[in-house]
């Protein structure tokens, strides 16, 4: 006999079931992790502590440890389990829910309509404030925590701090937000280029011939948007104004390709605003941005800039067609992303709707498991790999061993081969969650994703369904 939680949908809760999970949720925002391990237990965690985990994995400056690539399913769905039973020492009653945001593409003309944006729940996705942060509901007492701690070393790691903004908050060190809270907002720069997942894209998914493709699809297809959606992109001023011919950029694609700048080193970002966070003009100071050292533009130029970090790959066909001040002025526009929602960072995790995201991906996973399991299905590969048509954004590793401090302007190392190695992607990479059933338990990726197959006697939890039936009712197929 197999005792286990069951995870359920959101919406399909009690009033005092899903209450008693946000109570508990809100506590884990509010209490630090150890003073909740001496009220609670041992396996309480802070959203201060699960936050630094999420950092620590996806904003290094020498490659994103956990996303873009095989590691995205195991390191997601672990940071739930390990969020899921930080509330059960508070609430043994409590198993972590899922939204089936799919279903809302379905349920609502406009997603936003959606009941997780209710005050009581979630929260409003899109507050209309300065710095876009709540001020009414459940977690507008939300704070963004603050770095506390001296002793990061590149030398040692490879990479930049992961941890610390400029503004002293533990959020991406690329996004210097202003804002002391958690911020969202519903467009891209000015425009909404984006739909929320829905059957098509987990359709898609499911569909799959093998496990490498599969993650590919979970990565940005049935998840991403999500996180674009809800955390948004604003603060490029009249950029886009003054100069339309860079509109191109007024995109999603401007924050990725930014990031590409950032890892290579040929964008730097500040390490202190000379502004304090409740100055009236806060989030304009130019100082607070990220930029291209001139010494870089005199030394190597825009193009070869352009081409070096990859970034060239992305816009081929605009670029082709521009000389070198044209060049030089698209540079300048994607040296700095702007602001960031949280949602759309690497500091996801310190918004609160980020825990129910995931639940989607870990069941499309688990329903191809469940048929091959079943002998419905043949030819599922689940040899371990990621395959992607996205690889500019990707692909390479930068080491960063040789870089002095955040300002001294030595390039990393990069290598961009098909050799190159980003850790917590490879099948047998030791994970850094661990003792989920009370044994010290550890796991590398291939033993975490067998872990998780629905029908392990070892994993605690179940979902209350893996089909996908109002998809079934629209016609897609998902057999």
């Amino acid at each position: 006999i197999a005792v286990k939680y069951i995870r359920r949908e959101i919406r399909s809760l009690t009033d005092e079931d899903r209450n008693k999970f946000l109570d508990a949720l809100h506590t884990v925002y509010t209490i630090p992790t150890e003073l909740g391990r001496k009220k609670f237990g041992s396996n309480f965690k802070s959203a201060t502590t699960l936050l630094t985990r999420h950092l620590n994995g996806a904003a290094r400056s020498d490659c994103d440890h956990w996303h873009d690539a095989a590691g995205i399913v195991n390191h997601h769905v672990a940071l739930t389990l390990e969020v899921e039973q930080a509330l059960q020492t508070i609430d043994p009653s409590i198993s972590l829910p899922y939204w089936e945001y799919a279903m809302d593409a379905f349920l609502y003309d406009n997603w936003q309509d959606s009941p997780v944006f209710k005050d009581d729940w979630f929260g409003n996705n899109n507050p209309m404030t300065e710095d876009h942060s709540l001020v009414t509901g459940r977690w507008a007492d939300i704070a963004t925590p603050t770095y506390e701690s001296s002793g990061w070393s590149i030398a040692d790691t490879g990479s930049l701090n992961p941890f610390r903004n400029a503004r002293g908050q533990l959020r991406s060190p690329w996004n210097n937000n202003p804002s002391t809270k958690f911020s969202r907002f519903n467009l891209t720069y000015s425009t909404s280029t984006q739909t929320i997942p829905s059957c098509g894209s987990i359709s898609s998914c499911i569909k799959s011939t093998s496990i490498s493709t599969m993650f590919d699809c979970l990565n940005g297809l049935t998840h991403g948007a999500v996180h674009i959606m809800i955390g948004g992109l604003w603060g490029q001023g009249d950029l886009f104004k003054s100069k339309p011919n860079l509109q191109f950029l007024e995109s999603l694609e401007r924050l990725l390709v930014f990031k590409m700048l950032w890892r290579n080193g040929f964008s730097r970002c500040p390490t202190e605003c000379s502004l304090p966070n409740d100055a009236p003009n806060k989030g304009s100071n130019d100082d607070c941005k990220c930029s291209v050292p001139e010494e870089y533009i005199t030394t190597y130029g825009a193009r070869t800039i352009l081409q070096t970090t990859g970034v060239w790959s992305v816009f081929s066909d605009i670029f082709d067609k521009m000389n070198d001040d044209e060049l030089y002025d698209a540079l300048k526009a994607i040296e700095d992303p702007g602001v960031a929602g949280d949602m759309f960072t690497s500091g996801a995790s310190f918004d609160p709707i980020f825990w129910p995201v995931h639940g989607l991906l870990e069941r499309i996973v688990g329903l191809k498991r469940i048929r091959v399991s079943q002998k419905l299905i043949h030819n599922f590969d689940e040899t371990w790999g990621y395959s992607t048509k996205e690889s500019h954004y990707v692909n390479g590793r930068c080491d960063w061993t040789n870089v002095k401090h955040a300002s001294d302007l030595t390039l990393p190392d990069c290598d961009f081969t098909s050799d190159s190695y980003c850790w917590g992607h490879e099948e047998s990479d030791v994970l850094e969650f661990s003792n989920f059933l009370g044994t010290e338990d550890k796991y590398t990726n291939r033993e975490f994703y067998e872990f998780i197959h629905p029908w392990s006697e070892d994993l605690p939890y179940i979902y209350d369904k893996y089909d996908f039936d109002y998809c079934v009712e629209q016609g897609f197929e998902i057999a």
